[in-house]
């Protein structure tokens, strides 16, 4: 017996009544229902549905008399989704899929159409819609899962979790435990395995720690059986894990990696190894979707309605080249459902409907929206159109906006997304708006000539941001001759004497100007770690401070001083900060790097410091002092986050004693002729 589900819904805001049923398993349902005078059906809801009328249940059901096996099933007769079902009313509500992609770190979101849903989720300012594939795609980190199921619940909407399948890559880890379990091991790899697993419990890490440390090591105690564990390089690491990472992902490629380092570093004391073997996220070119009212406004200038209509489909609509190229002249076909602008507000259609009448009084086309010689443009011809009209209009604001969403989109820091922007926008003014697929090796080459005499972390950061947006994002490899790295410049890090520190933080009177130098000093933080602080993180029982999502996305421990205990609590008294330890003028915000810099240079002015001062000089210090009292370098290494030891390294200028025993020859030849070449 076949049931069919009917209910009062909305679809394209017009009340209907909606049929769901089996298709496959009852054609003859089916058969019936492609009968239904003004029957429709919707691909984004899945369903048949006729328009709304008051006595659809007696209409309904006179229409399946016919078929007496069949149960038509009404919503107020039975429950129909109770997950989505509001009491008392009909609920319009989607139901949400989210498609997460491990391997290529992406979020899907699936909502059919619903123009509600769109809106919120255009207004986080995070994700692309994926015109063709019709949803959405968010970068794929725990902070956007969050956000996003926090925005689905807070609307009551319903959804379901599905990850994406890439094949063996994603069932790596399950057959390393498959694996583990039938490794038989030698008597030699036995008793290095159990001094393995002993120093394991020794560290007390956690048990899902242990556990996938242990398959891993045994794994590899297995597969480089007849070789010398003891004596393995580098360099006999490295092919390892080079071919692991052919086949895993990256959380079990991580895993793998951290249990063999484990081995070497902490049981064995040897220097940090570092296998640079992580997949970067796939990237490809993509549009963002800029609102109706910001595109009409950024349109007003330009005369041209085919640049007009050209630039409005493609950076509203986010259709693709080879879709405007095949958009067909008749107002009836282009504007059904194959061709629906995101979200379809009444702004966006109206407005596309006064560009297409204009556009059609002026060009007059045949077949084709975009004709050339009366055959339909070709989707590079139209390439190369918009982006010419982009240079001739100046439209820096359209290529800020799409560089902005496609460094968002990326797996870069926020601070290196900020640096590229500024690099890639100063250099497009330069060339007088021209686009990037325009400009050529030698144009590139001359642009970094005229920065030469820049510092050489500029010129790094320059060429870096080109290789992104160039290579990465439009697929054009520039030579290697073109862009030749600047020669890094070797500079030991400048610091502050525990005196002058003394007298700066004495200098201080107010209570949180005071607790800011005094935390940066002696927990050995930068200016973006301060900014992010919240009281939760300080443990005042252990005297230590976590330091959270730090530069290269690290956690870490660093050091509290008992001695700011009292004035820690006296500034909470007297401040009351809600989010962040140390807050703005607006309760909530954080304290901007800028005031503390000045709050600094102020102190250091006071007591008669002249000399060039900035923020990172306090955590040069931290790292100094610590180091003159004979502090473990590796300890440093930890409490400063620090993933190479060689950047530790540069500390220890201030602590070699063998130049302090070595006596300049002028004093020399002063005690022995005695002090006759003073004025």
């Amino acid at each position: 017996m076949g049931k069919v589900l009917i209910y009062e819904t909305s679809h394209r805001d017009k009340d209907c009544i909606a049929l769901k049923y089996d298709h496959k398993a009852h054609p003859d349902i089916d058969q019936v229902v492609r009968s239904l005078p003004l029957r429709k059906y919707s691909n984004s809801n899945r369903f048949w549905y006729i328009p709304y009328r008051a006595d659809y249940k007696k209409y309904l059901k006179d229409f399946f008399s016919s078929l007496h096996h069949n149960q038509l099933l009404f919503r107020d007769e039975k429950a129909i989704d109770e997950g989505n079902k509001m009491k008392g009313q009909v609920n319009h509500h989607p139901h949400i899929e989210i498609k997460i992609d491990k391997q290529y770190l992406k979020i899907y979101i699936d909502h059919g159409y619903f123009p509600e849903l769109f809106k919120k989720l255009f207004a986080l300012q995070k994700g692309k819609w994926l015109a063709k594939q019709k949803n959405w795609v968010f970068p794929g980190n725990n902070k956007m899962y969050q956000e996003l199921i926090a925005l689905f619940k807070e609307n009551n909407y319903a959804y379901t979790k599905v990850f994406v399948d890439h094949g063996n890559i994603d069932n790596e880890d399950v057959n390393h435990r498959q694996q583990a379990t039938a490794i038989e091991l030698n008597s030699d790899e036995k008793s290095i395995f159990e001094e393995y697993v002993k120093t394991l419990h020794l560290k007390r890490l956690s048990t899902s720690t242990v556990e996938a440390y242990s398959r891993y090591f045994k794994a590899f105690l297995y597969e480089n059986r007849g070789k010398v564990i003891t004596d393995m390089t580098y360099w006999n690491l490295y092919p390892y894990f080079k071919k692991k990472s052919r086949n895993m992902g990256d959380t079990p490629l991580r895993q793998c990696i951290s249990a063999v380092k484990f081995y070497y570093e902490v049981i064995h004391g040897r220097e940090k190894l570092f296998f640079n073997l992580h997949r970067k996220a796939a990237l490809q070119f993509t549009v963002v979707h800029i609102p109706i009212v910001e595109i009409k406004s950024m349109l007003s200038g330009i005369k041209s309605v085919s640049d007009r209509l050209l630039l409005f489909l493609y950076f509203h609509g986010n259709f693709s080249f080879q879709e405007i190229s095949e958009m067909p002249a008749e107002q009836d076909m282009l504007f059904s459902k194959d061709y629906r602008l995101p979200g379809q507000s009444v702004m966006s259609v109206q407005y596309f409907k006064d560009l297409y009448e204009e556009y059609i009084r002026e060009q007059s086309p045949r077949h084709y929206l975009w004709e050339h010689k009366h055959q339909k443009s070709e989707a590079a011809k139209l390439e190369e159109k918009l982006y010419r009209i982009m240079q001739y209009y100046r439209l820096e604001q359209l290529y800020k906006l799409n560089y902005r969403y496609i460094l968002d989109c990326s797996e870069l820091s926020s601070m290196t997304k900020s640096m590229y922007l500024s690099a890639i926008m100063k250099f497009i003014r330069h060339f007088s708006c021209k686009h990037p697929v325009f400009i050529k090796n030698e144009n590139i080459r001359d642009y970094l000539l005229l920065h030469r005499e820049k510092s050489t972390a500029l010129q790094d950061n320059m060429i870096s941001a080109f290789k992104f947006f160039f290579e990465r994002v439009h697929q054009y490899e520039i030579a290697d001759n073109c862009i030749l790295r600047p020669r890094r410049k070797r500079f030991l890090p400048d610091y502050f004497t525990q005196q002058e520190l003394g007298t700066m933080i004495g200098a201080i009177e107010n209570v949180k100007h005071k607790l800011i130098v005094s935390i940066a000093y002696s927990a050995g933080l930068r200016s973006s770690e301060i900014k992010k602080l919240r009281i939760s993180q300080i443990d005042l029982k252990k005297n230590l401070i976590l330091i959270k999502d730090a530069k290269g996305g690290k956690d870490r421990y660093s050091l509290f001083s008992k001695q700011l205990h009292k004035l820690l609590k006296q500034y909470i008294a007297e401040y009351k900060p809600t989010t962040y330890l140390f807050e703005g003028a607006r309760k909530g915000t954080p304290y901007s790097a800028t005031s503390m810099s000045l709050v600094l240079k102020r102190a250091a002015k006071r007591v008669g410091i002249h000399r060039r001062v900035y923020m990172h000089m306090l955590r040069h210090s931290f790292a100094t002092h610590l180091l003159e009292k004979g502090h473990d370098i590796r300890y440093v290494q930890e409490l400063l986050g620090h993933s190479s030891i060689k950047t530790t390294q540069r500390y220890t200028h201030v602590i070699n004693d063998a130049l302090n025993n070595v006596i300049s020859p002028f004093d020399s030849l002063c005690n022995a002729f005695g002090n006759n070449f003073s004025p």
